[in-house]
């Protein structure tokens, strides 16, 4: 959004009804496309007409300005809804909503460095990004028939057209299918797209179930070379598609397979299984993906990617790893942390999809102790972020940091790139790792642990930025 813009919009308000004040105020009418004599919402009474109009093109020019409600208080066009995961299910956090001025651009796939603030096509106009329970409410929305909306994180973008705004009211829509994500490709309009994944499996948890549940189409789980956004790899023990799937060996070892991923998402395979990762020379290859911008999900034995990386790597110092005594196996209560925006948004959001009773808490099986505690935590500058932890015994369940990581904090000018989530305990949804997938998965409906790993699954997905701060505009 230009700066320029957001700086008249202030400014238009306090010269609204004053003739001749804004853009000349001449019989040959308003640049803003307000009435003459009054202020459009991109007005700026110490610019000439000429250099008003050339700030505001297209759909700006379609911006109105409101009269006073009847409390004498702001009015503004706006659009609502609520943004769902492509299942149509669950409401998402942390998802920018835009209407954009100019034709959207293609998304780049693979390993890049996603900024906040850099990732939105199309010359936004107005933003804003859902709260906890997937709502959002876009201001000054230009009054128009047809008008483009586009709901976006990371690689994750569904662009839908609004029949018609009304001015001066809110315009709500009530159609899950317009504002939920895309289950594929092109799936309601050529600018529909998500991410390429690379999914390894494992025999101690079927994590690729979780995929299916939160409503990628059937169609998007295919072998590497063939047509389709996640590619599966098999791991020790782990499923295959029909016919069998490439191992996990020829994939983790390639540096160019790894860089043309958008994310990589591992389950547990029992064990670390260095066989599998070339007896650890593997190992660099994460770390220079997750560097360049690549985004890492890993669950249990995946620790093996963070602990074990060789030196100089600082992976090993994000956590305190202690493999002890697993806590109990079902209905272990655990906490979400809430000293930072995002945790605080996060237990509040649990609560909002049934997945917690209490705010803060709810319950997991299957959790496993690795990790004793994070290096440094909100509201400092941290290298990780704990999310979900225990007391009895005290350990981490999920924690994240972004890449790469500086010695001695991020330095000024520093860039970090991409994002590590490890989770410490398996999906435990009646799915069973092995034999054929999709096969192996349930329909049953999403626990409270698998709808906490569809929130960290966004939020990898999602722009990099200081998890100490609450989450940015979507456009500066």
């Amino acid at each position: 959004m230009r700066k320029l813009g957001l700086f008249a919009f202030a400014l238009g308000a306090a010269c609204l009804g004053l003739p001749g004040a804004c853009g000349g105020g001449s019989s040959s009418g308003n640049p803003d496309g307000a009435p003459d004599g009054t202020c459009g919402p991109f007005c700026n009474p110490f610019a000439d007409a000429a250099s008003e109009a050339q700030a505001c093109t297209n759909l700006c020019l379609k911006q109105v300005s409101c009269p006073p409600g009847a409390d004498g208080g702001p009015v503004t066009t706006t659009v609502s809804g609520t943004v769902y995961d492509p299942a149509d299910k669950v409401p998402l956090y942390d998802v920018a909503v835009y209407v954009p001025n100019a034709p959207l651009s293609p998304l780049t796939h693979g390993a890049t460095c996603d900024q906040c603030g850099s990732t939105l096509s199309g010359d936004p106009l107005v933003a804003t990004l859902t709260d906890a329970a997937g709502h959002f409410s876009l201001a000054n929305v230009p009054v128009d028939s047809s008008v483009p909306l586009v709901i976006q994180v990371g690689k994750w973008r569904r662009h839908i057209t609004i029949p018609s705004v009304t001015a001066c009211v809110d315009n709500p829509i009530t159609d899950k299918t317009q504002t939920s994500l895309p289950t594929k490709p092109q799936e309601l309009n050529p600018d529909d797209d998500i991410p390429y994944i690379a999914q390894t499996t494992g025999g101690a948890d079927a994590l690729e179930c979780l995929l299916p549940k939160i409503g990628i189409d059937p169609g998007q789980f295919v072998n590497k070379g063939t047509a389709g956004r996640v590619n599966i790899y098999q791991g020790s023990g782990g499923s295959a598609l029909s016919g069998g799937s490439p191992s996990v060996t020829t994939f983790w070892n390639d540096h160019n397979n790894l860089i043309a991923y958008d994310m990589v998402i591992m389950g547990c395979e029992g064990g670390t299984h260095p066989e599998n990762k070339g007896n650890g020379t593997d190992l660099p290859q994460m770390e220079i993906y997750a560097n360049a911008g690549g985004r890492v999900f890993g669950t249990h034995y995946h620790y093996y990617w963070i602990e074990s990386q060789p030196a100089p790597s600082l992976w090993p110092t994000t956590a305190t790893f202690d493999h002890a005594q697993d806590p109990p196996q079902n209905n272990w209560p655990v906490l979400i942390d809430q000293t930072f925006p995002k945790g605080q948004a996060f237990a509040q959001w649990m609560l909002n999809v049934a997945a917690s009773t209490t705010l803060g808490t709810f319950d997991i099986d299957e959790g496993r102790h690795d990790v004793d505690a994070v290096n440094g935590q909100p509201p400092t500058d941290p290298v990780s972020t704990r999310w979900v932890y225990g007391t009895s015994p005290s350990m981490v369940e999920y924690y994240t940091f972004n890449t790469p990581i500086f010695s001695g904090g991020v330095p000024d000018g520093g860039t970090q790139c991409g994002k590590v989530v490890f989770s410490d305990l398996h999906v435990a949804a009646g799915d069973t790792p092995g034999g054929t997938f999709p096969g192996n998965c349930t329909n049953q409906p999403l626990t409270p642990q698998e709808k906490a790993l569809e929130f960290l699954l966004f939020d990898l997905s999602s722009c990099i930025q200081n998890d100490s701060e609450p989450p940015p505009p979507p456009v500066n």
